[in-house]
């Protein structure tokens, strides 16, 4: 399989036709209204994908991703698909998000996917990083 197969190869089908089409609306988590077209679509996904090899994922590895439904998760799943990498979305509650229980879960998950890296938000960085395990310098934010 090829980077460029599948939903990605339709997607960059498309904003060769026409990168001004409308590609994405949302509202964010601050009820902001978010717009963007094919071609700016285009350039943040392929922002995120060289963001993640200079972060050391390379193609075929499974990349860890732990964060809120939204923008930043579009941009990220995208980004590893762009890179020829594997998402792997870990679950998301907001109430449990960093919490010593959600920590240990996640330690689990990771140790399953044999994967020393994980894509999540600054907070349970934070949290990570202060666990006595190994996490320190290994969550990408």
């Amino acid at each position: 399989m090829s980077v460029r197969s599948g939903v990605l190869a339709e997607f960059h089908t498309l904003v060769a036709a026409d990168p001004g089409h409308p590609a994405l609306e949302l509202i964010d988590g601050d009820g902001r209204h978010l717009a963007y077209n094919r071609g700016e679509l285009q350039e943040q996904v392929q922002d995120s994908a060289h963001q993640l090899y200079h972060q050391g994922f390379r193609s075929g590895e499974i990349v860890p991703i732990k964060l809120p439904h939204g923008i930043v998760l579009l941009r990220a799943l995208l980004g590893c698909l762009e890179l020829g990498a594997i998402p792997c979305l870990l679950p998301w509650l907001f109430a449990h998000a960093g919490s010593p229980g959600d920590i240990h879960k996640l330690d689990l998950q990771l140790d399953s996917l044999e994967s020393n890296k994980l894509i999540t938000t600054p907070g349970i960085k934070t949290s990570w990083e202060a666990s006595p395990r190994r996490w320190q310098g290994r969550v990408i934010e």
